[in-house]
């Protein structure tokens, strides 16, 4: 069969706000597709979603039969990934997870756009889609790995409320409600207060003094970049609904001014501001596929040394975005089918 014939498509976690941006930018880019399944938990199952004009029943994730899947991208929460993806595997479907639950097991390859692909195994059905910080971290880095290498990195990173999906936003919404009108905000999905604060740490802080969260940064780096480089990461959570940022300070292999280094980010396609702007901010790109880096300056605290700042729409190009163009890259080389 042709890459180019439509493909039965499921996209599981459809409820979430992730499940529903891949709906939306599986429309804008009119992915080629036949008939499209939308999955979730019980707790979803029944509502109905528009498609292209039509009401689509959401149903159980639990009774789907995956057989006639020909591609499975899941959104939404990682125990159900961990459950369900090998299942719908298993079964015959080509699966890409974005929602975490793959990403630690070395043997999943690890895709991302616009970055070198891993060697495909024939015959593998399950990929892992990077997270949204990862990818935005090591696409600023790829061309700075090429025109002076990378001898190690250090991120400063922090995430806003959908990092915790469409429940993180809504409690962000409910607390910043209920302190304008002088009540007291419940905290349920974030372990303290979010609105109007700053939480020093996204999950919780292991033996180690990381997260979960930053040795899953620190250790999709190397992979996406193709070989072993020293990360060290910080995340936190701010107030905001949408976004995903961080400054980085690279120690380079060879000498790249400042000027050097915007100008090999810009060829590679990614939005670069002038030496002299303040820097884009998480509503400069919200709603929108790009990358956007600011503040690229010299680090003297170590010999070619870099900083720089980068700010994506989590959603979108750190998540339905990739997913759809690493769907659309599985399709252009046949892999995107059931077996």
């Amino acid at each position: 069969m042709s890459p180019n014939d439509g493909l039965t498509v499921a996209v599981v976690g459809a409820t979430d706000a992730l499940g529903a941006e891949i709906l939306a930018v599986l429309d804008e880019r009119r992915f080629p597709l036949t008939r499209l399944v939308l999955l979730a938990p019980a707790a979803g199952a029944g509502e109905r979603l528009d498609w292209r004009g039509d009401d689509v029943v959401v149903q159980d994730v639990a009774e789907a039969d995956f057989s006639a899947v020909d591609l499975a991208l899941f959104a939404g929460e990682a125990q159900v990934a961990r459950v369900h993806a090998p299942r719908a595997a298993q079964a015959g479907a080509v699966v890409i997870d974005a929602t975490g639950a793959s990403r630690a097991d070395a043997t999943v390859p690890l895709i991302a756009p616009g970055l070198d692909l891993p060697p495909l195994v024939e015959g593998h059905r399950l990929f892992a889609a990077p997270s949204g910080l990862a990818l935005q971290v090591a696409a600023a880095l790829a061309p700075l790995e090429a025109a002076a290498g990378v001898a190690r990195v250090v991120v400063s990173a922090w995430q806003g409320a959908a990092g915790e999906g469409r429940a993180g936003m809504d409690e962000l919404r409910d607390q910043t409600v209920a302190l304008l009108n002088f009540r007291d905000p419940k905290a349920q999905r974030f372990p303290r207060r979010l609105a109007f604060d700053v939480l020093p740490s996204v999950g919780a802080v292991g033996d180690d003094g990381l997260t979960g969260a930053e040795r899953d940064l620190m250790a999709q780096i190397p992979r996406l970049l193709g070989r072993d480089v020293p990360v060290d990461a910080s995340i936190m959570r701010l107030p905001v609904f949408v976004g995903e940022g961080a400054r980085l300070n690279v120690e380079l292999r060879d000498p790249l001014t400042a000027a050097d280094a915007r100008a090999a980010l810009a060829a590679a396609g990614l939005e670069v501001s002038d030496a002299d702007a303040p820097g884009p901010t998480a509503a400069d790109v919200a709603g929108s596929d790009a990358l956007s880096i600011g503040r690229v300056r010299r680090d003297p605290s170590v010999e070619h040394g870099l900083a720089l700042w980068v700010v994506a729409d989590d959603l979108r190009y750190g998540g339905a975005a990739a997913v759809v163009a690493i769907a659309e890259t599985l399709r252009e080389r046949g892999i995107a089918r059931r077996r």
